[in-house]
Formats: C-alpha cells, sequence, structure tokens
C-alpha cells in the first residue's frame, strides 16, 4: 500500500503547479496536507484507477493530471472547503454523486456553497440531503433557531451548446485528418456565425485548409457568409516543436441561456415552498457560466420578485469564481450577486453571513461592461515536441468574441 502511495504521490503533478517565484495562498504544507485529505475523501484506488485510463475526462482527474496553477488552486480550494463540511451528515451522498463524471460540477457547486456559509460560522451548516431525493434541497443551515434550506445549483451544459460541441469535433477531426505537411506552426480560429442554421462541416475544412497551405508568414483571414476562418502563423513554436496546432472553434451563445437560469430559479422555488411550508426562509444559490448575462437575469429575477413571483426563494445568490492571476500571485476569486425576495414567503435573516475562501468581487458593480458577444467554444491543441526542450501545450482560455471576428 506504502508503494501504491507513493507512486499516486508521483503521479499527482497538480502539486507542482505553482511555480517557486509565484505566490499563492497555499503554502506547501498546506498542500502537502490538502493532498492526504482528497486521497482519503475520494479514495486513493479510485483515483489511481482513472489516472490508469489515459482517455478519462472526469474533472477532478483532469485538474489532478495537470501541472498548471489553475489544477493547483482548483485542487487546494476543493480540499479547504471539503475540510469544513466532511463531518456533516450525509456529506459521502455528495462525494458518491462526485465521483460519477456527469455529477462533479453539480457537487461542487453544492461543496463550495456549503463551505461559505460554514466558514463564516463554524456549525451553521446543518446537514447535507441525498442527492437522489428530489423533494428535498441540497443542504441544510441552521440560524437563530431556524432551519434554512438551500437550493445550491449549477448550470449545465445545454442541448444547443452539446450540439456545437459534436459539430467543432467533426471539424476538428477533419482539419487534423486533412494536414499532409510537415513542419506546421498555426493556430486556426473558426467563427460561426449562427449555429441555428445548418453547418456545413465540409466547406469550413476545405476552407481551412486553402489557406494551411498557402503557409503564409502573416496571418489569413476568409470572411464568409456563414463563417469566419483566421491562421495565424506561431513562429515561436519553431523551436519547441516539430509541429504545433491549436485550433479553436467559436459561435455566438444561445439567446435561451439565460432564460433557462430563470428556469431553474422557478423549480427551486416550488421545492423550497414545498420543504420549509412557508415556516422559514429559502435561499438559491445557482452557479453560472461566462455565457450567461449577468446583469439582465438580476434585473429578470428581482421583476419576478417585485411582482410576487417566486415566493419560495427568500434571497438569490448568483455564483461563478475560479483561479485568477494578478502578476505573479495566484489564487481563487468568488464572483457573487446577492438578491432579496421583498415579496418572500418568510424574509432573508440580515445577518446572515457567508466567507469566501479569498477574495471576492460583485458580478454586478465591480466587473467592467464590454461589447464583446459571449459564446460556446471548442478548443483543442497538438503538438509534437523536439528532443531536448521543456514545453507544454498553450489553450488560450476565451468565452467571449470581439464583434470584428463576426464581421
Amino acid at each position: 500500500m506504502k508503494k501504491n502511495r507513493s507512486t499516486l504521490y508521483e503521479r499527482s503533478r497538480w502539486l507542482n503547479g505553482m511555480p517557486q517565484w509565484h505566490a499563492s495562498i497555499f503554502s506547501t504544507h498546506e498542500t502537502e496536507s490538502n493532498y492526504q485529505l482528497l486521497v482519503e475523501v475520494f479514495g486513493e484506488n479510485w483515483i489511481a484507477g482513472h489516472l490508469n485510463n489515459k482517455f478519462n475526462s472526469h474533472p477532478l482527474i483532469s485538474q489532478w493530471r495537470s501541472n498548471g496553477p489553475s489544477a493547483f488552486i482548483y485542487l487546494n480550494t476543493l480540499a479547504d472547503d471539503i475540510r469544513l463540511v466532511k463531518e456533516k451528515p450525509y456529506f459521502q451522498e455528495v462525494i458518491k454523486e462526485y465521483k460519477k463524471k456527469e455529477g462533479a460540477g453539480p457537487a461542487r457547486q453544492v461543496i463550495h456553497t456549503a463551505a461559505m456559509f460554514e466558514r463564516a460560522s463554524p456549525g451553521r451548516l446543518k446537514q447535507f440531503f441525498r442527492a437522489s431525493d428530489q423533494s428535498v434541497p441540497d443542504f441544510l443551515l441552521y440560524y437563530d433557531g431556524m432551519n434554512i434550506p438551500v437550493e445550491a445549483k449549477l448550470l449545465t451544459s445545454s442541448k444547443v451548446e452539446e450540439d456545437f460541441n459534436s459539430v467543432a469535433e467533426k471539424i476538428e477531426e477533419k482539419i487534423k485528418n486533412s494536414l499532409k505537411i510537415d513542419n506546421f506552426h498555426f493556430e486556426i480560429q473558426i467563427v460561426i456565425k449562427d449555429f441555428t442554421k445548418s453547418t456545413d462541416v465540409a466547406d469550413i475544412c476545405d476552407r481551412v485548409m486553402e489557406g494551411v497551405y498557402l503557409r503564409s508568414d502573416y496571418m489569413i483571414q476568409a470572411r464568409l457568409d456563414d463563417f469566419n476562418i483566421f491562421i495565424t502563423p506561431l513562429f515561436e513554436e519553431k523551436s519547441r516543436f516539430f509541429n504545433y496546432i491549436r485550433i479553436l472553434i467559436y459561435t455566438p451563445k444561445s439567446d435561451k441561456e439565460d432564460i433557462r437560469v430563470l428556469e431553474r430559479g422557478k423549480n427551486a422555488s416550488k421545492q423550497l415552498n414545498c420543504f420549509h411550508q412557508n415556516k422559514s426562509p429559502g435561499l438559491c444559490c445557482i452557479g453560472i457560466g461566462e455565457k450567461q448575462n449577468v446583469p439582465y437575469i438580476f434585473e429578470m429575477f428581482k421583476r419576478r420578485f417585485e411582482c410576487g413571483q417566486l415566493s419560495g426563494i427568500s434571497a438569490l445568490m448568483l455564483q461563478s469564481g475560479g483561479t485568477y492571476s494578478i502578476k505573479d500571485e495566484h489564487s481563487y476569486i468568488d464572483l457573487l450577486a446577492f438578491l432579496k425576495n421583498p415579496n418572500a414567503s418568510y424574509p432573508i435573516p440580515r445577518n446572515l453571513t457567508f466567507k469566501t475562501i479569498s477574495n471576492s468581487l460583485n458580478i454586478i458593480t465591480d466587473l467592467p461592461v464590454d461589447e464583446d458577444i459571449p459564446c460556446y467554444t471548442f478548443k483543442t491543441c497538438k503538438g509534437k515536441i523536439k528532443a531536448g526542450c521543456n514545453a507544454s501545450l498553450f489553450i488560450p482560455s476565451i468565452s467571449k468574441l470581439h464583434p470584428s471576428m463576426l464581421e
């Protein structure tokens, strides 16, 4: 067993994800302790078994394999949250859901949200509930003599986004299969202007290959009625890679993405009303992504609250978050928006507080407003590293399109 543990430790690349010259909210000692906790909670055999399958794409395993700062912060933050809530009733039910690929995101949302309240006041979190029971909330808070049920939901991928990813995978596969040259180093960006229309995969790929075979030293653009293509040479990769290709495919997000958040709110209101029967406050926390228009969603709920709708929700919290870097310092940031319902069946206590692990920002007031267009993104990168070179593949995180890319 000791040998297996040593092997797992050596394969935990995320432990080395923070360069020594970078600052982090987690020390080396804390990281070692967090590693041990994650192994204890998820199980050494479960982690090692999934690592053995190189095609396994479970979110936690993908982070475990990564040696970047984002994985380092993500897993340390997860462990810090777990440490606060792991002794609560039915916590193992949440971990059971986390181990399922499709349940990892929603379970992470439940753990992170519950930990924020427990961090503010130890003992405030009373218990979790079984995820399989749809008649109960995700967890229960105890405050000032009251039980406060909380729905903590994550907005997962929509059907439109899943369909887009399926088409984008076909485009990516066809492009890579069509490459019959060596010594190439470039980035391909494809913008599908309206995914609701039929997408001609063959035409897109033919146009891409025409540009690739020109082997231009400058960026090539093709602006067509249904899609745009941008091919950019990456000279900086020539010294480290024999071949290097980065493919980024975008399309503007569906207008229905924001409506989906309201539907989650309606379901939460019904569920909270049924559970507490108008005898205590109910809190709805919804984890949203970068595709959502938060100010629009905020106003949408505000109007519903003012009209007396969604009475089961005493207060709404919109949540987003992730790792961030300022100069050479890396940390986790929570982006939050909080809205009380003046017409709720039972008001939320004024002094019910929560505490984030590090920094937090108000999504509505603290973030700059831009004209960029939220989009669905498919991205992939492939390269053959030259002998003796210490190099890694880089895929930029892009969730919005500048309007000029759609012209």
